[in-house]
């Protein structure tokens, strides 16, 4: 699911060239139904990298509790952000500080999400004994 409806739909039409974004969120509501836990990965483009506050809402707005985000990054031959969708590494830098600062402010108020990336990074840097990052996710009926 790429970040925002209008963003999505325009990137992932389906075989008549409709969006999906309403299709993906309907489908998540009936995974939840039958309490089937699911993620949702975002391919961060560089059109979505400069709206990180209305990614994150709105992905967050899904009611999904585990979040990815991969960089949409040209071939490694070929110079890096020369297409209209891929990234340089400055703004997928930029696009992450970001990101981190709205799920740590989240996190600070116990209503954030699990973003795979930080917790990897979290847990790398101070062992596992950080598994409560995701007390919060887990008092609202997931499991971690």
């Amino acid at each position: 699911m790429d970040g925002t409806p209008d963003v999505h739909d325009a990137l992932r039409p389906d075989t008549q060239g409709n969006g999906t974004w309403n299709r993906i969120t309907q489908t998540i509501e009936l995974l939840r139904r039958y309490g089937v836990e699911c993620n949702l990965l975002c391919v961060v483009t560089k059109r979505l990298a400069k709206k990180v506050e209305r990614v994150y809402k709105s992905m967050k707005a899904t009611g999904v509790c585990y979040l990815q985000f991969i960089p949409c990054l040209d071939p490694l031959d070929t110079p890096q952000g020369q297409q209209n969708y891929s990234l340089t590494p400055e703004l997928y830098a930029q696009f992450l500080c970001a990101l981190f600062d709205a799920w740590y402010r989240d996190w600070k108020t116990s209503t954030y999400v699990s973003i795979r990336l930080f917790e990897d990074y979290i847990h790398l840097l101070m062992g596992p004994s950080l598994i409560h990052i995701s007390e919060p996710t887990r008092r609202r009926g997931m499991s971690y």
